[in-house]
Parts: structure tokens; sequence; C-alpha cells
């Protein structure tokens, strides 16, 4: 199916999530509470390390590590998820955690997208929000196509996304109501509006790669089915 307006792409989205909301939920509070429990115990110890100095300065290192280590899987995990479930398919919890499976190429992945943004991001804040929405599907990209590199997704990513930024940016966009409204209920609304907001990103990528020349795909991920 191809959609020619975001009202269409937030519409199936809403039908994904009817369908997995239960899981929905369950997987974004799993990956929730990983990421923020490392960014928690960063932020302990630099305070740590303020108050004690050069005698928690390992700790403080060890939590940065924890962190960059976990990001990548956790969100390939994530996207495996919503993918399926764009596809009309039962997502699985479990797929939170395959990542670790992968743990070279998701960790890389999530490590170069950091690298890389935040050099565009020295640049001034436009570039570094284009580079953001250029490498958006590379966890989408690494569940699709599982004989991809890290390097490799990246670069399919910023590949197959010319020509749809200005598609994606508006996508975006249309959520900030939904943001808002999630802040003012105190985030309450958030059980709604990220199951919402993770199934309709599943689906403009599956659009995006249904709209995607073969021969692209060829170049990175060989023949494929």
């Amino acid at each position: 199916m191809e959609f020619n307006s975001t009202d269409q792409m937030k519409n199936m989205g809403i039908l994904r999530m009817r369908k997995n909301w239960l899981n929905s939920v369950a997987v974004l509070i799993i990956s929730f509470f990983i990421l923020s429990s490392i960014s928690f115990i960063d932020g302990y110890f630099q305070v740590m390390h303020e108050i004690f100095g050069t005698q928690a300065r390992n700790l403080t290192s060890l939590a940065g590590i924890q962190s960059i280590i976990f990001t990548g899987p956790i969100s390939y995990g994530v996207a495996l998820f919503f993918l399926n479930a764009a596809r009309g398919n039962e997502g699985e919890i479990v797929h939170v955690f395959t990542g670790f499976k992968r743990f070279g190429t998701t960790f890389l992945c999530g490590l170069m997208q950091t690298i890389f943004i935040v050099l565009w991001s020295l640049l001034f804040i436009i570039p570094g929000i284009i580079a953001a929405i250029n490498y958006s599907m590379a966890y989408y990209l690494l569940a699709d196509y599982k004989s991809l590199s890290a390097m490799d997704a990246l670069s399919m990513s910023k590949d197959i996304m010319k020509g749809h930024k200005g598609r994606y940016f508006n996508l975006l966009m249309s959520f900030v109501g939904w943001f808002v409204f999630s802040a003012v209920t105190l985030g309450l609304g958030y059980v709604y509006v990220m199951p919402y907001f993770n199934n309709t990103i599943a689906v403009f990528y599956q659009d995006l790669i249904n709209g995607t020349d073969t021969d692209l795909i060829r170049k990175y991920a060989g023949d494929v089915q």
C-alpha cells in the first residue's frame, strides 16, 4: 500500500497500534527503563565525581560506556518489534532484546549514528537535524536486511531518505500536539502517544522501502526475496 499523505500513514499507525497496543506499551516501557536507568546511574556517578573528585572518575566513565553499549541493541529491538507490527504481524516483547544477538552490528550502528549526528550538529543545529533524519531508518534496515553491516545501514538510510526528508519531518511535526498533550497530562498521555508514534514511524519505513528502487537495495543488501 502506498500512502499519499501524513494522515493516511497515521491512520494505518493507529490500526497497527490497536492490534499490538499492550505489547507496544510493554516494549517501550522496558526500553525506557533500561536506557533511563543507565542515564540515572551516569548522572549519579557524575555527582559522585563532583563530590569525591578522581576517586569516582572510573565509575563515571563506566556508566557512560554502558549507555553507549545498550543504546544500539535496544533501539534495534524496538525497531524490529514495530516493523513486524507495521506488516500486520503480532509483535513479540522479546524482540526488544534481540539486538544483543547482533551486538557488534547494532552497537556500532548506534555509536556511529551518534558520532555523525554530533559532528554535523557542531556546524549548526539544522545540519544536525538533517543528519538525524538521514540516519533515522538505519535500525529498521538492519532489522529488515540481516546481511547489512552497521555502516551499510547508515549509508542506505541516507540514500533512501533522499527526496523524503521533508515528508518525514512533516510526519514528526504532526505529533507535536500529541507530545504537548502527553506533557500536560503529566506523562499519562504517552501510554497512548508513544505506541501510536512508533507504529506510525514503522509504517513510514514500510512505505519508504516499498517505493525504493530494487537496484539500490541490491547495492547494499545483495539479492533479497
